[in-house]
C-alpha cells in the first residue's frame, strides 16, 4: 500500500534519478494519491519532462498488476 507521503517520495526520487515509476496505492489513500498524481503530472509538463514519467494505477485491485 502506498500512503500519500510515499507517493511524493517515490515519484520525486525516480524523476530526480532519471527513472519512471508506476504507483499503486491502497484504498485508504486512493483519492489523495489521485490528487497528488495530478499535481505531479502538471509539474512534469510545466518543467518539460515527460508527463508519463510518473504513472498511477487508479484502482486498488491486485489483479490489475498481477502480471507485472
Amino acid at each position: 500500500m502506498i500512503s500519500p507521503n510515499v507517493t511524493i517520495d517515490a515519484a520525486s526520487l525516480c524523476v530526480k534519478s532519471g527513472n519512471a515509476v508506476i504507483l499503486r496505492g491502497g484504498k485508504e489513500a486512493l483519492h489523495s494519491n489521485i490528487a497528488l498524481h495530478r499535481v505531479l503530472r502538471d509539474g512534469l509538463i510545466e518543467t518539460g519532462l515527460p508527463e508519463g514519467a510518473v504513472q498511477l494505477v487508479e484502482t486498488t485491485e491486485r489483479s490489475v498488476v498481477a502480471n507485472f
